[in-house]
């Protein structure tokens, strides 16, 4: 266990601001000596005091950590399971295989940090910055992450199952083989983002903009796309089985006949005669014919990817 003994008398020769000094003033209230603090420098407490004073500074632990005044602690593999992080300024930290379960972490910046294998189970996460972030094989199950962040974030292999994402941003970001199952994501952006063999299933993707992205593979069995923007989004070996596809916008998404794999599927789609765009026309669940080029469902959105698909992505 590492002891920090931090005195009013340094904070002052420091500069520390105004919420700074108002922070170690309550401390020391509470331990009865106010010239001095003493602090457990534990990775909660580094955490804990990288919530920016004020809301609108630089976290007090970075500052202290800047000026010698604490030791860095690493936070990778640290146990903050329940801790209230809200509005934290937790940028570039490497919080790898670290346990959040249940965290707040609402309004936190996380941009750049490497949160691959971290666990997130129902971590609260709203309106945080989590954009260039590494989440590789991340458990954000049922985390709730309503309007954040994730622009050129890396996510693959992340289970984001039944989390809960409306507004989220991920333009560009990539998110091969991650399963984004029963999500609701309203609203979300995913404009140019990779999704390569990401699992959809039984998702709620109203109004999501998927255009441009590159989802060959995906599993979207059962999703709900009505009014989501997919123009010019790569398609291929997409399953769309029971899906609900009302109002969904494909200009130039289909790139060819075999593309459309859409089966059991209430509205019916139609390529029209240079094999570029498609109209939906409402019949009572139509089947699309046979196809040699259709994939086996049960791989897709398992992260089991078409060898030739997974050599093409850039």
């Amino acid at each position: 266990m590492i002891i920090a003994i931090l005195s009013r008398a340094d904070l002052q020769a420091y500069g520390a601001c105004t919420a700074g000094m108002r922070l170690f003033d309550s401390i020391a209230a509470m331990q009865g000596d106010p010239r001095r603090i003493t602090i457990e420098w534990t990775p909660l407490a580094q955490a804990w005091l990288s919530v920016g004073a004020g809301g609108n500074v630089t976290g007090f632990a970075n500052w202290l950590r800047e000026r010698g005044l604490v030791p860095e602690i690493p936070l990778d593999r640290a146990h903050l399971r329940g801790a209230d992080l809200k509005g934290a300024d937790l940028e570039g930290v490497n919080v790898a295989h670290a346990d959040l379960r249940d965290a707040c972490l609402d309004c936190a910046t996380l941009s750049g940090a490497n949160l691959s294998h971290a666990n997130l189970y129902r971590a609260k996460l709203d309106r945080s910055d989590l954009q260039e972030a590494n989440l590789v094989g991340a458990d954000l199950r049922e985390a709730k992450l309503r309007e954040v962040g994730f622009g050129h974030a890396v996510l693959c292999g992340a289970d984001m199952a039944r989390a809960d994402l409306p507004y989220a941003c991920f333009l560009r970001a990539r998110l091969d083989n991650a399963s984004l199952r029963a999500v609701t994501a309203r609203h979300a952006d995913f404009a140019g983002a990779r999704l390569l063999a990401v699992d959809f299933a039984h998702a709620d993707l109203t109004g999501v903009d998927f255009s441009g992205a590159d989802m060959r593979c995906a599993n979207l069995e059962g999703a709900d796309l009505m009014n989501a923007n997919l123009s010019g989004a790569h398609l291929q070996s997409v399953v769309f089985s029971g899906a609900n596809l009302r109002g969904a916008n494909f200009d130039g998404a289909f790139r060819s006949r075999n593309d459309a794999l859409i089966e059991g599927y209430e509205t019916m789609v139609a390529i029209d005669a240079d094999d570029t765009d498609v109209m939906l026309a409402p019949r009572p669940r139509p089947r699309v014919a046979e196809s040699a080029a259709r994939p086996n469902a049960s791989s897709v959105g398992t992260g089991a990817m078409d060898p030739e698909i997974l050599q093409q992505a850039p």
